[in-house]
């Protein structure tokens, strides 16, 4: 009796901490929303190791699973089962939590599994964006796009920002701080940042940037003909590569995204237009 007992709880206790670090996102929800543009034409670097690689989902379960196995060899040779047929329990109930932790990361991220409908959505996304450029042709005149490094942008000096831009919004994100959440994304992005907020609820949510790499893909400059007359807007794609930590306890996960950035000329501040997962 005190053998099951022992295992419910230890299996409780495992599915819980699974289920926090479910909860867990760092900004955006590691989701794509808002610009996305084409990379097809971007000159882009080889990805370092821990950018390329993917995820692997068991690094996720390792902890879980070696605290049931240390927990059932030691509860099986305190009830002085040794290691027979109260090991072999622990292990079917080990692999009945590992089933169930499957199942609800699948629930809590259905668009793993569905690539294609991911790749359609992105599509979609394209498709949407290329038709508002063409209505707003019509209505402000043919816009003029410039894509490359331009002579006079100071890259190291973007990086820079953009990394403290990252770091910064991981943070206001965990606190739910609206203020800095709004002053450095675009409406589009902070409508949907106001939405998984929402959905988040009061838990609390924890993010570590443990390293953060980041490359200038492509600046494009756009001259623009508004009702305030002739502007010069400024789109910057810049890929971040690195570690995160989406939980206190839980292993580091590689990270790969693209996040647009734009500003006017005359505006010093860089603002968060949209999230790519690469």
């Amino acid at each position: 009796m005190r053998s099951i007992i022992t295992l419910i709880l230890v299996t409780i206790t495992a599915l819980a901490l699974v289920w926090t670090d479910a909860e867990a996102k760092r900004f955006g929800g590691g989701r794509s929303f808002g610009m996305q543009r084409s990379t097809s034409n971007f000159s882009r670097a080889q990805p370092s190791a821990m950018g390329q690689s993917a995820t692997n989902p068991l690094r996720r379960f390792l902890g879980p699973m070696m605290g049931l196995a240390a927990g059932a060899m030691l509860a099986s040779l305190f009830m002085g089962n040794g290691l027979g047929t109260a090991f072999l329990s622990w292990i079917v109930v080990a692999a009945v939590v590992f089933l169930i932790i499957g199942l609800v990361r699948r629930l809590r991220n259905p668009n793993a599994s569905q690539p294609l409908q991911h790749l359609n959505l992105n599509n979609q996304n394209t498709q949407t964006t290329q038709q508002r450029e063409a209505q707003q042709e019509h209505w402000f005149g043919q816009r003029q796009g410039v894509s490359s490094l331009p002579s006079n942008f100071d890259s190291e000096a973007f990086i820079r920002e953009a990394k403290a831009i990252f770091i910064r919004l991981q943070a206001a994100y965990d606190q739910k701080n609206t203020n800095d959440l709004r002053q450095f994304t675009a409406p589009q992005v902070f409508a949907e940042i106001q939405l998984q907020l929402q959905e988040r609820g009061n838990e609390p949510n924890y993010t570590e940037v443990i390293s953060l790499e980041a490359h200038v893909l492509d600046v494009n400059t756009e001259q623009q003909m508004t009702i305030h007359g002739n502007t010069t807007l400024i789109t910057a794609s810049v890929q971040f590569t690195g570690k995160i930590r989406e939980a206190e306890n839980a292993m580091p996960e590689n990270l790969n995204e693209t996040w647009n950035l734009q500003k006017e000329s005359n505006d010093a501040n860089w603002l968060v237009a949209g999230i790519q997962q690469n």
